[in-house]
């Protein structure tokens, strides 16, 4: 299963990868460049791996990664922002020298198991368990059948706002407003929507068995250290689409869970999305990622599933094996949890991938 790409914002560099234990035995992999440009044909054989898989587009690439295009172009973006083209088999070509953030891919691996959220409550989708962005961020929740409006509640220290949402028309998304009582960078916030039909109430968010959820504004100046890469990227990058992913990766290494959910949703509906966008797995991976980091399982369970058939479609076993790891963490039931396992194990396997294949089989029996 192809793997994952985060950015961060330091030195302006980028660090493509937000990902899984599997991808990288037990250390830290530094992430020298981004697949800008892919094809249906191009492979990748990573280091310590023996066979090549397919190289989807949005692809994070490090030193030793071998590159294939197969008469066809891949294009990447190393961490200076520059852009590289590959038109031979040959080594990422980009600097080695660069500083480049990384994430310890077993952070993942350490997140707790809960009780799958009941889909007849209105429970939170985002945001949760995240710094955000804006003072006015977007607030998703899950629409429950035969509610015709929801009552959405945000508390904090010395707040409490709310308002009632119609869902005439299957809303149920709100953006905090401008003009309601401003949010402090220095609060935990929660939001608790309660399903109404004909002005009783059907279920609440509060009825979901979670820990706690709630969010905070980020300081003015943490947020001003990432600007500068996200405007950066969107002068480099022709298509919104991958600049909006790698927009996603920068807030997500920033624990901008719910800034990077939402610039994925709304990339996934852009009228410039390319084919080779939506054909990759990489985006559902990143989506599957961030649901599972903030605990919104069934939505973490749909993106792995997708970018499972999506890996399955391009021959992509590398992002195969990440959307089953992400599978076999989700789920409670044993049985389920040892296929995925297992068929995780073997695509590693295929790959000559021995690392990840036995830091997964590691993983799930510890």
């Amino acid at each position: 299963m192809r793997r994952l790409i985060p950015i961060i914002a330091v030195a302006l560099t980028i660090a493509p990868w937000i990902g899984f234990a599997q991808a990288q035995a037990d250390h830290d992999n530094a992430m020298q460049a981004f697949v800008l440009q892919s094809s249906a044909t191009a492979e990748v054989r990573r280091a310590g791996w023996t066979e090549f898989t397919h190289l989807s587009l949005g692809a994070g690439l490090q030193a030793g990664d071998l590159l294939d295009p197969k008469d066809n172009l891949i294009i990447v973006i190393c961490g200076d922002l520059s852009k590289q083209v590959v038109t031979s088999i040959s080594p990422v070509p980009c600097p080695k020298d660069r500083t480049i953030i990384t994430e310890n891919q077993m952070a993942l691996a350490g997140w707790q198991r809960g009780p799958l959220p009941d889909p007849t409550i209105p429970y939170l989708i985002s945001p949760r368990d995240t710094l955000v962005a804006s003072p006015t961020p977007l607030i998703l929740w899950n629409p429950v059948d035969q509610a015709d409006s929801y009552q959405v509640t945000v508390r904090g220290e010395g707040l409490e706002w709310s308002t009632t949402v119609d869902s005439s028309d299957n809303a149920h998304s709100l953006i905090y407003p401008k003009d309601a009582p401003p949010l402090q960078s220095d609060v935990a916030y929660t939001v608790e929507i309660v399903a109404l039909a004909d002005g009783a109430t059907l279920s609440s968010s509060a009825d979901e068995e979670a820990p706690d959820i709630s969010f905070h504004v980020i300081a003015t100046d943490q947020f001003a250290q990432i600007q500068p890469l996200l405007d950066k990227v969107h002068t480099q990058i022709a298509s919104r689409s991958i600049a909006n992913l790698i927009d996603a990766q920068v807030y997500v290494q920033n624990g901008l869970y719910a800034d990077a959910l939402d610039v994925l949703l709304n990339t996934q509906v852009s009228i410039d999305t390319t084919h080779d966008f939506l054909a990759s797995p990489i985006p559902e991976l990143v989506l599957g990622n961030i649901y599972l980091r903030t605990g919104v399982q069934l939505e973490a369970e749909g993106a792995y599933q997708n970018a499972f058939n999506l890996a399955q479609s391009a021959n992509d076993l590398e992002s195969e094996a990440l959307a089953l790891t992400g599978l076999a963490r989700l789920t409670s039931n044993s049985d389920r949890r040892g296929k995925f396992v297992a068929q995780a194990v073997e695509a590693w396997s295929e790959l000559g991938a021995t690392a990840q294949a036995d830091a997964t089989t590691k993983e799930f029996n510890s």
